[in-house]
C-alpha cells in the first residue's frame, strides 16, 4: 500500500473535502470513484475507506490498497447522515461480500461470542436466547466447519441449505470414525 494513497486520503477525511480515485474491484474491474471521504478504518490487517459514492448515491467501502491516484477536489461538503464506519467495514468483510449468508443463535451470551468470533469473521448482536451470528462465506461448507469448531450450542436460523451442509459434514465425520 502507499502511504501517500493513505495520507491523501485522511486529508479529504479530516477537511472534508471531495475527492477522486481510481479503484479496481475484487474481480479487477476498473472505474473512477467521485466521493465524499467520511472515515479510514483499520481491520483484518488492512485499511479502509468509507464514503459517500456520488455518482451511486450510497456510502461504500474502498480498500485502500485498491485504491490509485486520489486527488483533492477542493470541494468541500457537509456528511449527510454518516454510518457507524467500522460497522459498515465489518459488515462488508464478514457477511455482504458473499454468496451466501446465514444467521445462527449462538446458545451463549454476547460477552462470551465475542471471544469466540472476531469481528471480521462475523456480526454479533444480542438476541433473545444468547446471540445472533451473521456470517457469510462463498462455501457453506465453510460456514458449517467453523460452527462445529465452537465450544457452544447453536441454532441455524437460516439458510436451510446450511443444515443441509452440517449434515453432510456430520455424516463424512462419523463415517472416519474408527
Amino acid at each position: 500500500m502507499d502511504p501517500e494513497v493513505l495520507v491523501t486520503l485522511a486529508q479529504g477525511c479530516r477537511a472534508p473535502e471531495r475527492m477522486r480515485f481510481g479503484y479496481t474491484d475484487s474481480s479487477g474491474r476498473e472505474s473512477q470513484r467521485h466521493v465524499e471521504p467520511y472515515q479510514l478504518v483499520y481491520a483484518g490487517k488492512r485499511w479502509y475507506l468509507v464514503a459517500r459514492d456520488r455518482d451511486r448515491d450510497a456510502w461504500r467501502t474502498f480498500r485502500v490498497d485498491r485504491i490509485t491516484g486520489p486527488v483533492l477536489t477542493g470541494m468541500r461538503f457537509t456528511h449527510r447522515e454518516p454510518p457507524d464506519a467500522a460497522a459498515q467495514v465489518s459488515e462488508g468483510l464478514a457477511v455482504a461480500v458473499y454468496r451466501w449468508q446465514a444467521r445462527i443463535l449462538l446458545r451463549v451470551d454476547p460477552e462470551e461470542a465475542a471471544h469466540l468470533i472476531s469481528p471480521t469473521t462475523g456480526i454479533l448482536a444480542p438476541a433473545r436466547g444468547g446471540t445472533l451470528l451473521r456470517i457469510g462465506a462463498d462455501d457453506l461448507e465453510w460456514i458449517a466447519r467453523h460452527l462445529v469448531g465452537l465450544p457452544c450450542r447453536f441454532l441455524v436460523l437460516e439458510p436451510d441449505e446450511l443444515k443441509a451442509a452440517l449434515g453432510a459434514l456430520l455424516h463424512r465425520l462419523a463415517a472416519q470414525i474408527e
